[in-house]
């Protein structure tokens, strides 16, 4: 019944089963860890790869010793340090993909799991812990308003660093070193944009849910068992970032330019390469829906998940 409904309604078509192996550039407080949470669920750990941010000079070391085997076996690669050209040291086809967020809501989000979830170690890393000279240089946790004056390098135009570093290898292993804190520049957001425009995907925290729907289509994850992760309760007041506002737009207007490019970019993706993203997403709320519902669907819509894979 489920599947005659489907095929009447058009939502059934022939796919491309290859075996894709699929990169996730993860960029901190774009939802990220949510969708590293269905991955982790439905592969085993010979399945994934986690780029290390502490050995990222050694990662195309470690992947060229390892077996053919243990190399085909991989099907899914994430890591903040994960970075465009590493497909080059796999024998398939490789689909990138990132998730962006409206600037503003990520430079508060950051600050916001920085200073009431993260250790000290990474509160002074992007300036939240100081030390204060009038109180004998006692550390002390910046206000909001404080922090977003002093233009830490995770608070201007982060999204365009992350992914003008990660363009390739040598960029990537620069990142922990001081180059990553120096201010971007326009190059850089041409950069990006040009690194963009080779990813299979772009996703959205503001379209999150119809966006992990189509990746789940697209990498066999059980979407009914979604959850948010890193959704945490201690947040700024209101108050605090209404006046501030205005500030984080001017300082980040470089990731604001990138952010409506990959709208636009993704539009034209779901004219190209995603047409059928509406159809991947609606066969996968749909059999999600069925699941939650308690209903056994192995033996009607097994056959036709494969007809959604691309």
């Amino acid at each position: 019944m489920i599947n005659k409904t489907l095929i009447n309604l058009g939502f059934l078509e022939s796919r491309n089963t290859q075996d894709y192996l699929y990169v996730f550039m993860h960029i901190p407080k774009c939802a990220g860890s949510t969708i590293v949470g269905l991955i982790k669920e439905k592969y085993g750990k010979d399945a994934i790869l986690q780029l290390d941010p502490n050995h990222t000079a050694q990662t195309e070391e470690l992947i060229q010793s390892m077996s053919q085997k243990q190399r085909n076996s991989i099907k899914f690669i994430y890591g903040h340090q994960a970075y465009y050209g590493i497909h080059r040291l796999f024998d398939r086809e490789t689909r990138y993909f990132t998730t962006l967020r409206n600037p503003v809501k990520r430079v508060i989000s950051h600050y916001n799991y920085t200073r009431y979830y993260r250790p000290p170690l990474q509160q002074k890393m992007i300036g939240i812990l100081q030390q204060d000279p009038t109180k004998d240089n006692k550390e002390v946790l910046l206000t909001f308003e404080e922090w977003i004056k002093q233009d830490s390098w995770v608070a201007c135009n982060f999204m365009t660093r992350h992914l003008y570093d990660r363009r390739s290898h040598t960029t990537n292993r620069e990142h922990n070193t001081e180059i990553v804190k120096k201010p971007v520049d326009r190059k850089a957001l041409e950069e990006a944009k040009n690194l963009l425009k080779k990813f299979y995907f772009i996703g959205f925290v503001e379209s999150s849910f119809d966006d992990m729907a189509f990746l789940a289509n697209r990498l066999d994850l059980k979407f009914h068992n979604l959850k948010n992760i890193n959704v945490k309760e201690k947040k700024l007041q209101a108050t605090e970032i209404t006046t501030q506002e205005k500030l984080i737009l001017e300082k980040n207007t470089l990731d604001i330019e990138l952010y409506n490019y990959a709208i636009e970019l993704r539009k034209e993706q779901k004219l190209s390469h995603l047409k059928d993203y509406d159809k991947s997403i609606f066969y996968t709320k749909t059999v999600s829906s069925l699941r939650r519902s308690g209903l056994s669907l192995k033996r009607k819509a097994q056959p036709f998940k494969k007809l959604f894979r691309k």
